[in-house]
Parts: C-alpha cells; structure tokens; sequence
C-alpha cells in the first residue's frame, strides 16, 4: 500500500503521484493508495483519479490526525511525496511527513525539490526523482513495492538520518550555536 499525505496543494506534487501510480506494475491490478490530507486540489485530484482509471484503488481521507497518520504509515509499504514547484512558485522546505514516515521506519519515494535530498538519500533510504518525472517516480515505486525484502533496511536507514540529521540533541546544539554567535556580534 502506498501513503501520500499533505496538505493537497501544487507543491506537493499529488496529481504527479497519482500519475505515477497508474502507471505502476506493482501488485496484479497496481497497488492500493490512501491519500491522508485536504486542501483545494482535493476535487481535481478525486476527477484525475476517475480518469487514470485508478479510483477504485484511491482512498481519499481527507484530514486526518497524527495518530492515525502513525497508523497510517504503519500499515503502509512506501511513503510518496512528489514535491514540485508550483506554477505561483511556491516550493516546499523539507517536508515533516518525510522525516515522520522515517523515523517510523517506512521508506520513501520523493523529489529532488527543494531540501528533500537533505533528509532522504538515494538507493539508502528510498528513491529520489526528479521533479515532475511520472515515469521515474512510477518506475522508483515498482522498485520498492517489488522488493519487500529491502523494506526494512532501507526503513532502517531512514530512521537513523533522521536521528543523526534532525534529532532533537543536533538541533539543540545547532540552535546553541546561532545564539552564541548572534551574542558574539
């Protein structure tokens, strides 16, 4: 099963995944999506569903809270966040949900967009594409979803960039650091 979970807005890339996967190999009929999140593209996307010929396998679950956002990454088999720029411009920092679905473990299929290859390495963790490839990001879910057995180790490594990279102490001592030098000045 794959998660995408957002707020359902251009940058986030939606209607590129659901592209994606409509074109996935994976399973007999494709694999199961449930989309966690609301937000202005909820109706365009459920009309791009019907018409890939997917809707039958997309749960929208509109917005959800993080508990079962938690349960939701626990039952599912890959995490997809197809960031992109939006036609306004608008770009994404690093998305939370990628470091949550890390640090439970769940691995990730996203974008080189923004400062995602900052917190998901390529072939390690997941599979990073680039920005508005359909085919590459339908080709790097077949990867996942075809191998289970690298499942969790590629979870594994997700969890521990988050702790190395993100984890509570670094960004204290970071946090530390730019005071320091903001009193220094």
């Amino acid at each position: 099963m794959v998660l995408m979970a957002g707020r359902l807005v251009p940058k986030k890339g939606m209607d590129d995944g659901l592209r994606a996967l409509a074109r996935c190999r994976a399973g007999k009929d494709g694999p199961r999506i449930r989309i966690a999140g609301d937000g202005p593209e909820r109706n365009a996307l459920e009309s791009l569903s019907t018409k890939l010929g997917i809707a039958e396998r997309v749960a929208f679950l509109g917005k959800i809270s993080r508990e079962e956002l938690l349960r939701e990454m626990a039952a599912a088999h890959v995490l997809l966040l197809a960031c992109k720029t939006a036609p306004d411009g608008e770009t994404e920092g690093i998305p939370n949900v990628i470091k949550e679905a890390q640090a439970t473990g769940l691995p990730v299929v996203s974008t080189r967009h923004a400062g995602i290859p900052e917190c998901l390495d390529d072939e390690a963790s997941g599979f990073l594409t680039d920005e508005g490839d359909v085919a590459g990001i339908a080709a790097a879910l077949d990867r996942v979803l075809s191998n289970p057995e690298r499942w969790g180790e590629l979870g594994q490594r997700g969890r521990a960039i988050v702790e190395e990279r993100f984890g509570m102490h670094r960004c204290a001592a970071e946090l530390l650091e730019h005071y320091r030098a903001a009193t220094d000045r």
